[in-house]
């Protein structure tokens, strides 16, 4: 019969047998009795009384914790969108200088075949006066092609 009575208090140890609103933290007796093979009972465990909160208490409690640390966490919140913004903005002005770096190799390679170009028009001017002064000139032929 006793120990049906602590299995009951055991099942009630979390919740307040009446529905409440209030909580019962605390353990049962028969977790904090001592067993036949322990210590002496001048080591053992001093049985508590069971502690009940108030279900208002817990939300007072948990709306001052929230209310402290929110603000905290909105101002991170704001911080990394920021961040992420101008995470987005780098991005872009890196994908603009790139496209300028590209434009600009572009242009240096155009320039250098340009001046290729233009050295060998030279080159090749010479080469044609080089060899008008070396032989004489060709008779053309009568029809008037070349």
């Amino acid at each position: 019969m006793e120990t049906e009575g602590r299995a009951d208090e055991g099942s009630s140890s979390q919740r307040d047998p009446q529905n409440t609103g209030s909580y019962d933290f605390s353990l049962t007796p028969q977790d904090s009795l001592p067993t036949e093979d322990s210590q002496p009972a001048e080591k053992s465990v001093p049985i508590e009384e069971p502690i009940v909160v108030d279900r208002k208490a817990i939300e007072k409690l948990t709306e001052g914790l929230l209310s402290h640390y929110l603000p905290d966490l909105y101002s991170s919140k704001q911080a990394l969108l920021e961040l992420n913004q101008n995470q987005v903005i780098l991005l872009d002005t890196l994908d603009q200088e790139v496209t300028k770096f590209r434009e600009c190799n572009s242009l240096l390679d155009l320039n250098s075949l340009v001046h290729l170009s233009v050295w060998l028009a030279v080159w090749l001017a010479h080469l044609k006066r080089i060899l008008s002064l070396s032989t004489p000139p060709v008779p053309c032929r009568t029809d008037g092609c070349l």
